[in-house]
């Protein structure tokens, strides 16, 4: 009888006690994504300093250069140098030996970098008759797609460049941003930000794809507030629907232009929001509630929009400031 009471106290403690482990474990790898972003932080501006604009969100095919995303920039200022000596830059990412139809090409080779630890680690985009790739919870900031094209409201530090040359108007073809082209204020624009992988490697769904440039899988959008239940939208049917895993998604079945933009809206496994990497290097916690006409500022570069920011209420101290990995802002 008294073992029975014992196992009994045992269970209760235990009970009372594994939310609170499950609590600490979820904040220590939210801690963990924002090392992450601050990592990344720092090699954008590294890279800055060295070519004097931050790297292109993604180069499109028909354009001088190979086609490839900003995580290729990107790997010889993550210490990932590794992966850039064996990349052969003169080539697509999607050549041979860049990437195969299984784990052997460079682009599928994981880094812990690519993943928040609160989602799915070593994801990869295994779809059938493609080439394997890692997929990546944390991706660019292209602002909000609904707006007209070369107006402040769509100024953002990347551009969906993929979305060029459709309908013979061309979207987004511009040179990379530099740092002194952020008239809005480095610690009041977003850089990146997380998106959320689905549970399967091999159906297609292309958001974090972010080694590639089609539909939308390097990128997100402002259209919508973090985690929000309005569908993303992707282009040739490169997204399946999971609403009760907070992954609406509308498919398209061609190309995304100009009238029919991609929808990519940040999201995470994190309670109630996300993190964000903003320009000046700090990274913020943004709630699911942000003001939608703030988390639109905050995702221009030129918006002439710090009425929105004054009028949310908010703050560039909210915003969080510290420099390149520097301190971590405060929630919205």
């Amino acid at each position: 009888m008294e073992l029975l009471v014992v196992i009994a106290i045992i269970g209760v403690l235990i009970a009372l006690l594994l939310p609170a482990v499950q609590a600490a474990r979820e904040a220590a790898r939210r801690m963990q994504c924002v090392n992450n972003l601050k990592q990344y932080g720092l090699a954008m501006h590294n890279y800055h300093d060295s070519f004097k604009s931050l790297p292109p969100g993604g180069i499109p095919w028909g354009q001088p250069k190979p086609v490839h995303t900003f995580i290729v920039e990107l790997w010889p200022f993550l210490e990932l140098s590794t992966l850039s000596g064996r990349y052969q830059g003169e080539r697509n990412w999607y050549d041979s030996p860049n990437a195969e139809f299984n784990q052997s090409g460079t682009v599928a080779l994981t880094e812990s970098l690519y993943y928040c630890p609160s989602d799915r680690v070593n994801s990869l985009f295994t779809y059938p008759g493609d080439f394997y790739r890692c997929r990546g919870n944390y991706v660019v900031n292209v602002g909000n797609s609904l707006t007209e094209p070369g107006s402040p409201a769509n100024s953002a530090p990347f551009k969906a460049v993929k979305l060029v040359n459709y309908g013979g108007e061309p979207i987004a073809a511009r040179k990379p941003a530099k740092l002194s082209q952020i008239t809005d204020g480095t610690s009041k624009t977003m850089m990146m930000s997380e998106v959320m992988f689905p549970d399967s490697d091999a159906d297609g769904d292309m958001r974090g794809d972010f080694f590639s440039t089609d539909a939308g899988g390097f990128l997100f959008t402002t259209n919508n507030t973090p985690n929000s239940t309005v569908p993303d939208v992707c282009a040739w049917n490169f997204c399946v629907s999971r609403p009760e895993q907070n992954m609406p998604c509308t498919a398209t079945d061609h190309v995304l232009s100009i009238d029919n933009p991609p929808v990519i809206s940040a999201r995470s496994k994190h309670t109630g929001g996300v993190n964000v990497l903003m320009v000046d290097g700090s990274v913020s916690f943004l709630t699911d509630t942000v003001n939608t006409a703030l988390f639109r500022a905050l995702g221009t570069s030129q918006g002439e929009d710090s009425e929105a920011i004054k009028a949310s209420g908010k703050t560039t101290t909210a915003v969080g400031g510290g420099g390149a990995g520097g301190g971590t802002g405060g929630g919205f």
